[in-house]
């Protein structure tokens, strides 16, 4: 049985949407998922004393013109299934995908300004920190459309790393790829070398894949490393788990940061750890 059956992607129909469904398309073939687009829309409400009236009627136009547009774009993209719903954008998409039993969440971003500039702005950062669902960002630069055969967890070996080290060796098994964990060793780490590589090859030896690789970095700044090491080593997917809520808002939020200039180049992958 595929490890990921269930792909949902969010759109708002823009071209960084349409370029995320693309790819999430491409990796639907890989395991024979299903893919669903999700639209959800909402009235904004400018005039408190709006007549009741007034708002259902405009609430009907926004809804009249979502549905007919998720229309045209399953015309573009055959074979998919689609829906729209009134809603609040990150809490809607994160608990639609819970209920439709999604095992990933593909959405496209500007590019630009990481998840910030997103296609729902600040909402993207939301569903990114607040889904418990694996969430697979598509930086609109980056169209080759190609499957992935390299993906890079980084990691700083902190907290259980059992489930998210076995996440990964599962997807790159389901989408048959090279993984490689990386770790970046600063003049104040956490883990010394040894122990790090120890705790590698404990998980390693429960994994069963043999398509696999520790690097280790030494560095104080780690976000350029992880860089630096993506860039040589051609990853297609760089993975991360992240184990409190503010520390992928605080990565997302710094556009000058070395991590989102690359974040622009190629596909992020963030899984939630402990």
């Amino acid at each position: 049985m595929p490890f990921i059956k269930r792909i949902l992607v969010p759109t708002d129909f823009s071209e960084p949407a349409k370029n995320a469904l693309r790819y999430a398309g491409l990796l639907a073939k890989l395991t024979q998922a299903e893919v669903k687009v999700l639209h959800v829309f909402n009235v904004p409400v400018v005039d408190p004393y709006m007549p009741g009236d007034t708002l259902e009627l405009l609430m009907q136009e926004v809804k009249s013109a979502s549905e007919t547009r998720m229309q045209e774009l399953l015309a573009e993209f055959p074979g998919l299934s689609g829906e729209t719903l009134h809603g609040f954008v990150i809490d809607d998409i994160t608990r639609y995908a819970e209920e439709w039993n999604a095992d990933l969440i593909v959405i496209g971003t500007t590019g630009a300004t990481g998840a910030a500039g997103a296609i729902f702005g600040s909402n993207a950062s939301g569903v990114l920190s607040q889904s418990p669902i694996k969430v697979l960002s598509i930086p609109a630069s980056y169209t080759e459309h190609k499957a992935p055969k390299r993906i890079c967890y980084a990691s700083d070996f902190t907290g259980r790393e059992e489930l998210p080290f076995q996440i990964f060796v599962d997807i790159s098994r389901a989408w048959n790829t090279q993984l490689a964990v990386l770790h970046v060793l600063s003049d104040e780490p956490v883990f010394t070398s040894e122990k790090a590589e120890d705790i590698y090859k404990r998980l390693a030896a429960t994994a069963h894949f043999d398509q696999m690789s520790f690097d280790e970095i030494s560095s104080n700044d780690v976000t350029a490393a992880i860089e630096t090491y993506v860039q040589a080593t051609n990853v297609d997917i760089l993975g991360m788990a992240v184990h409190r809520r503010n520390l992928l808002e605080r990565i997302f939020s710094k556009s000058k940061t070395r991590i989102i200039a690359h974040h622009a180049k190629i596909p992020l992958l963030s899984i939630k750890k402990g």
